[in-house]
């Protein structure tokens, strides 16, 4: 009889215990930041494996979504790869070069000068034509040995993460 009740005791514990969400189970988040990736280089192997690392340490980040085309307000990264060679055979080493920027989002003066300009269609164009422009670029370049291209890729996102999507996560 004693039995029974620890095994009905423990049958209740767990079912109550386990029918529950825990609490401490983040809920899915939404992408914050949306970022074109394109890479370059001549070898289509290591431009493959730079664009793979590249965009599994994005998705790392959890508030990024790899997007195709950056439209206004997202982050573009452009990395082009360069196989180094003396005489004509490879050295082994590596040099990549990166920039960071963000696509400028014209609608915030937009509606101003378009208060401004009611009826001049010449002048509304040329705000359309801001998207275009890049607010704050940042450029760099890292070179090593190509076994060590996946810790190069890894330091390029924290630079990005830190120098373009940590000031924009605190509001700056």
């Amino acid at each position: 009889m004693r039995n029974l009740t620890i095994y009905v005791m423990l049958a209740l514990l767990c079912t109550i215990g386990f029918t529950g969400q825990s609490a401490d189970i983040p809920e899915k988040q939404k992408p914050k930041f949306r970022v074109e990736v394109s890479v370059g280089c001549d070898d289509e192997n290591t431009k493959a494996f730079i664009e793979s690392h590249i965009k599994r340490e994005l998705r790392s980040l959890q508030d990024v979504e790899i997007t195709g085309i950056a439209i206004m307000g997202d982050y573009k990264l452009h990395i082009v790869a360069i196989e180094l060679k003396s005489l004509g055979r490879k050295t082994g080493d590596v040099a990549v070069s990166y920039l960071f920027s963000k696509t400028f989002d014209p609608s915030p003066i937009g509606d101003k000068i378009k208060k401004w300009t009611k009826d001049n269609q010449e002048a509304q164009l040329e705000i359309v034509d801001l998207m275009w422009l890049h607010e704050d670029p940042m450029h760099g370049l890292r070179v090593g040995m190509t076994d060590d291209l996946d810790k190069i890729c890894k330091q390029i996102i924290v630079d990005f993460d830190t120098e373009m999507l940590e000031p924009a996560r605190n509001g700056k």
